[in-house]
């Protein structure tokens, strides 16, 4: 874990790692239909063969996808958190700056 993720709420860097993984489980799951359905039909593998290539390129596909699904959804936190942030500092600013001209 990095040092930006430290500062994140931890529910929400939970939730966007289980949606990469959910994300990336079905990219890989139509990944190796996908990478089955080449190797039958236009490679002419056999029943084993093509099992075999599925499998592995699903697996491998799917990996791929939730790293990348995992890098966008922490980026997208980040920005977020950001955001509020910076929304709250600008409100605390206003809050500061209207008490100073009251007194």
């Amino acid at each position: 874990m990095s040092d930006s993720e430290h500062s994140l709420p931890i529910d929400a860097v939970a939730r966007a790692n289980g949606n990469a993984r959910r994300d990336g489980a079905f990219a890989g799951l139509t990944a190796g239909l996908l990478g089955a359905i080449i190797g039958n039909r236009l490679l002419g593998f056999s029943k084993y063969k093509t099992l075999v290539a599925g499998t592995l390129t699903g697996m491998l596909s799917g990996y791929q996808f939730t790293q990348g699904f995992a890098a966008a959804n922490m980026s997208r936190l980040r920005a977020e958190v950001a955001i509020a942030q910076e929304a709250n500092r600008k409100t605390a600013v206003l809050e500061g700056e209207h008490t100073t001209q009251v007194l």
